[in-house]
C-alpha cells in the first residue's frame, strides 16, 4: 500500500528528531510505524512559497473560508497534492485544513483516490459559529471523504448528526503518545530547588481563567507554557510564572520537575488537552483535567477513571479545581498512586497502536484498489 500522508506544516524536522530520539514521534501520526509495517508512507514537504506569489486570488478566498470558520483551509496545498493523488492508493489528510480543500477538489474534479481525513474540531466550530456559509461549503466536501478519523467519541455523534456523514464512515481511533520517548525523559527526573504545579496548552480550547481563580485559592507556585496568543492575563498572575513557546525538550524538564500537572479546558467534544494529558501520564505524573464530552465522558471510549488513572473537574469550576490541585499536592501517596496507574494506561494508549488503528481505516477505504494501479 502507498499512502500519502498530508500535514498541515512541514515534518520533515519533526521525523529528524523523532528519529534521533530528541522529540517524540507524535507530530507523525503513525507514519513512520506505518514504514516499519512494510507500508510505503510518505509526506509531500515541497516548498509552496512560489504559491504565495503567483495564486493571490486563492489566498484571499482562503482567508475568506478562515475568516467565516476560524478553521485552516489551505487550498494551494491541496492544489499541488491533488495533481499527485492517482499515484497513491489512499491519501490521509492529517487536519481538517489539510483535508477538506482536498475533499472539496476531490469533489469537483470526481478525483477518484480514497481520501481519509482527520477531523480536529470541525464540528465543535460549527456549533459555535453557526451554519454558514463556508460550513455549508465544508458539509458539501465532506461527501467526498472516503472515511473520517476523529479523537473524540462525541465528535464522532456531531459529525454524523450535523454533518450527515454516514455513520460507517466515522472512526473513532484513541490517540496515542510516543511511550519509549517519555520513558527516556523520565528517567533523567530531578528535583527542583522549589516543587511547582504545571499547567500545559496552547489550543483554543485552554481554560486559563478558571485556572487563574483557582490559582486564588492557592498558596503554591505554578508554571504555565502557552503561547502568547492563548494567554489573556494582561496583569500579573500571583505565584505563577509563564512560559511561552517552550521546545518540547525544555516542556520534557518541566513535566519531570513538578508535582501535579493542572490540564483545564473548556467543554467541548474534540481531545482537547489529550495529547498533554497522554504525555504527562507517561511521564508518570498525577493529572488533574476537565471533564469532558472529549475526556473523560462516560462513553469518551478512553476508559479514565476518576481517581484512579487521573483527577477529574467539571469545566469552569475554579474551586473544584483548586481542591483537586491542593488535595493531590499535600498528599504524596495518592501523587504516586495516580502516576504509576495513569502511566500504565499510558503505556496501552502508544503511537504504535495509534498507527495500527489507522491502518485498520486505511485498508477499508482502499478496498480491493490493487497498488499496481497507481505504481
Amino acid at each position: 500500500m502507498r499512502v500519502l500522508f498530508v500535514y498541515r506544516s512541514s515534518r520533515s524536522v519533526a521525523e529528524y528528531a523523532a528519529v534521533a530520539g530528541a522529540a517524540p514521534d507524535t507530530p507523525l501520526y503513525g507514519l513512520n510505524h506505518l514504514r516499519a509495517q512494510g507500508v510505503r508512507a510518505e509526506y509531500d514537504d515541497a516548498d509552496r512559497s512560489w504559491q504565495d506569489r503567483k495564486f493571490s486570488v486563492l489566498r484571499i478566498l482562503e482567508q475568506m473560508i478562515v475568516g467565516r470558520t476560524g478553521l485552516g483551509w489551505n487550498l494551494r496545498q491541496a492544489l499541488s497534492i491533488a495533481r499527485r493523488m492517482r499515484h497513491y492508493d489512499v491519501v490521509f489528510a492529517t487536519t481538517d485544513s489539510t483535508g477538506l480543500p482536498l475533499a472539496f477538489l476531490k469533489r469537483l474534479l470526481g478525483l477518484r483516490t480514497p481520501l481519509v481525513m482527520a477531523s480536529q474540531g470541525l464540528s465543535q466550530y460549527l456549533q459555535t459559529l453557526g451554519l454558514n456559509g463556508a460550513f455549508r461549503l465544508h458539509r458539501w466536501s465532506l461527501s467526498a471523504v472516503d472515511h473520517v478519523v476523529v479523537y473524540g467519541r462525541g465528535e464522532r455523534d456531531d459529525l454524523i448528526s450535523l454533518f450527515g456523514v454516514p455513520t460507517q464512515r466515522v472512526h473513532w481511533i484513541p490517540f496515542g503518545t510516543d511511550i519509549r520517548f517519555f520513558a527516556r525523559q523520565r528517567a533523567q527526573e530531578v528535583t527542583p530547588e522549589e516543587p511547582f504545579a504545571l499547567a500545559v496548552g496552547r489550543d483554543i480550547q485552554r481554560d486559563w481563567v478558571t485556572l487563574r481563580q483557582a490559582i486564588g485559592n492557592l498558596s503554591f507556585p505554578f508554571r504555565v507554557v502557552t503561547s502568547p496568543q492563548r494567554w489573556p492575563m494582561v496583569d500579573r498572575v500571583p505565584r505563577t510564572k509563564v512560559l511561552y513557546n517552550l521546545p518540547m525538550s525544555d516542556i520534557c524538564r518541566l513535566y519531570a520537575a513538578c508535582r501535579v500537572v493542572v490540564l483545564p479546558v473548556r467543554e467541548n467534544n474534540y481531545s482537547f488537552a489529550t495529547t498533554c494529558l497522554l504525555d504527562a501520564m507517561a511521564m508518570g505524573k498525577p493529572v488533574v483535567v476537565t471533564r469532558t464530552r472529549a475526556v473523560g465522558a462516560d462513553r469518551d471510549g478512553y476508559g479514565l477513571i476518576d481517581g484512579v488513572h487521573c483527577r477529574f473537574v467539571p469545566p469552569g469550576n475554579a474551586a473544584a479545581l483548586a481542591h483537586a490541585i491542593e488535595r493531590l499536592w499535600l498528599s504524596p501517596a495518592e501523587r504516586e498512586a495516580l502516576g504509576a496507574a495513569g502511566r500504565q494506561w499510558a503505556q496501552e494508549h502508544n503511537t504504535g497502536t495509534f498507527a495500527n488503528h489507522l491502518l485498520a481505516v486505511l485498508r477499508q477505504a482502499t478496498g480491493s484498489v490493487s497498488t499496481d494501479m497507481r505504481s
